[in-house]
């Protein structure tokens, strides 16, 4: 085996390993319509800058969520370069789909007066399953900052349910 397979075949368990928790993170955070665009563009970013060896990695998952938190944010100002589009007709959506859709699409315009550390840090923690110490290493701040960061914004969510009714 080569060193390059080697390389690679290294590269692929880490794919394999960590792409559902990227595919959620970036899921929750930009929506189904280009996820899949973004979290490939992700995995080429990280494949990129790969030198081969895990191990040099403190935290795999929290070196690809922080080229995945990197890469949502270079669509987002992409996006807001573009003209927007007329939507056209769609096929009918099943209504357990909708109810998801506007449950985080309600999540998403309540979190969006939050701190921007603070909402990556809720779509880290409840879409990607990270701990505070994994969140912390992607946002440069301490595993202490991330808890209380989750903690002040959820008490805001939790106010604009009742608020909401939900």
């Amino acid at each position: 085996m080569t060193e390059r397979d080697r390389r690679d075949a290294a590269f692929a368990a880490l794919y394999e390993a960590h792409y559902r928790a990227i595919f959620r993170y970036v899921l929750v955070a930009r929506g189904p319509s280009n996820a899949e665009d973004l979290v490939a563009e992700t995995f080429q970013k990280a494949y990129i800058a790969w030198r081969g060896d895990a191990l040099a990695i403190t935290s795999p998952i929290g070196w690809l969520l922080t080229i995945a938190r990197r890469t949502v944010i270079d669509a987002a100002r992409r996006d807001r370069r573009r003209p927007s589009q007329r939507l056209g007709d769609h096929e009918p959506v099943a209504p357990d789909v909708l109810r998801a859709r506007e449950t985080w699409m309600w999540f998403d315009a309540v979190t969006r007066d939050l701190p921007e550390h603070a909402r990556q840090a809720l779509y880290m923690r409840y879409a990607g399953g990270l701990s505070a110490e994994e969140i912390g290493t992607v946002l440069g701040l301490s595993a202490s900052g991330v808890r209380t960061a989750i903690g002040r914004a959820l008490v805001v969510i939790r106010q604009r349910e009742q608020e909401d009714g939900r």
